[in-house]
């Protein structure tokens, strides 16, 4: 499926030139649920480039009463003429592109789409769709975003600027504020929707991640601002339970990328938080008290659930996407345990005045190149091999 899909796209795109509404659309649900029929890390960014595209040639990226300096430009075939006001079709694609650039770019650190009057405005005209409960999902989604794109940049530079990251807790009482703002600003309904849950959670847990960036401590460091990080790790720590929490709590057979990329960063911040070497942090408590492993052998428990119901729908003997899928995340969880233990057993170091050479931030030395999550587990069809 995953070949007919990029042939049946590269055809319309590159060799007929197709430009419409009808292409983005599915263009975008293809991206949000591609981990069943590809490889994510290499056809990914080929899908995020065409959504670009289509977005900035179908002109939803621009005000619709913006006035050109130049002569009108012919028609094209392909190309509908702009009529006075967008369409909520229009609007509702806007917005899902938003908010997915949003989470892809918190997980994998692609460019995100900058916020524009167009998105604000496209919340304003669904939310006033009060009958159809999906736009006020994704009015819910967008807006969660839109802070989600601020920590994300907080935390790239954090990582970037060593100086920078000393003022990193001062920037996270802002980003709160404005997530509890958009927080109250929707309804319990809203609130209560699994996907917006994903969304939210995923981004207390960025937002709070950036204590994890702080620079170590040292005999000359403020009590006050060390007593204000423990708070804020504690916050990360109980944030991404309530992500993992909202993952294993739903089926499986309806995951989609925005749920998975959020379990996945979740976990790995759960991870660092568990072998963080920092004062006043016990790493063993935050084992004892939200275990990533309890986390990974529930998501192995429900790929195999998923595999059970789907066997009726493909028939005996017939695998599905599912049926390797429990056995290879046991196998990666196996990894994951043997790098927790192994970091759990190092001797805390000394710590040294800021400034010092003293490796990861708060971490102890250790290799940590196999704690990303493969792609293998989420985002390719070697289920069905």
């Amino acid at each position: 499926m995953g070949a007919q899909f990029a042939e049946e796209l590269s055809s319309r795109v590159v060799a007929k030139g197709e430009r419409s509404l009808d292409l983005l659309s599915s263009t975008v649900v293809c991206t949000i649920w591609q981990f069943y029929f590809t490889h994510a890390r290499p056809c990914i960014g080929m899908f995020l480039g065409i959504v670009r595209s289509l977005i900035v040639y179908l002109r939803l990226d621009r005000p619709i009463d913006v006035v050109l300096a130049r002569p009108k430009l012919p028609k094209f075939p392909d190309l509908s003429e702009m009529s006075g006001e967008r369409t909520d079709e229009e609007r509702r694609i806007m917005v899902t592109c938003f908010a997915s650039f949003a989470m892809i770019s918190m997980s994998l650190k692609y460019d995100p789409i900058r916020w524009s009057p167009q998105h604000e405005e496209s919340c304003q005209k669904l939310s006033q769709n009060l009958h159809i409960f999906g736009d006020q999902v994704l009015v819910a989604i967008t807006r969660i975003s839109k802070v989600s794109i601020e920590a994300a940049s907080m935390i790239q530079r954090l990582s970037e600027d060593p100086e920078y990251a000393a003022h990193a807790l001062l920037h996270v009482k802002t980003l709160r504020l404005m997530l509890d703002q958009t927080k109250s600003s929707l309804t319990p309904e809203q609130l209560h929707h699994t996907l917006v849950q994903s969304f939210l959670h995923a981004t207390y847990v960025h937002i709070y991640e950036a204590a994890l960036l702080h620079p170590p401590t040292s005999p000359m460091s403020q009590p006050v601002l060390d007593l204000q990080r423990t708070e804020y790790l504690t916050a990360c720590m109980y944030a991404t339970k309530k992500a993992l929490d909202n993952y294993v709590s739903t089926s499986m057979i309806h995951m989609n990328m925005h749920s998975i990329l959020s379990f996945s960063h979740a976990a790995q911040t759960l991870y660092k938080l568990s072998v963080l070497d920092y004062p006043g942090w016990d790493r063993t408590m935050v084992r004892a008290t939200i275990d990533v492993m309890w986390y990974f052998e529930q998501a192995a428990c429900k790929m195999e659930e998923a595999s059970e119901m789907l066997k009726p729908e493909c028939g005996d003997g017939v695998e599905n996407i599912y049926s390797h899928a429990g056995p290879a995340w046991r196998s990666t969880a196996a990894i994951w345990r043997e790098g927790l233990e192994s970091a759990m057993a190092i001797p805390e170091p000394e710590v040294g005045p800021i400034g010092e050479d003293s490796g990861a931030i708060g971490f102890p030395t250790m290799d940590t190149s196999w704690l990303s999550i493969p792609d293998d587990i989420w985002f390719s069809n070697f289920f069905a091999r």
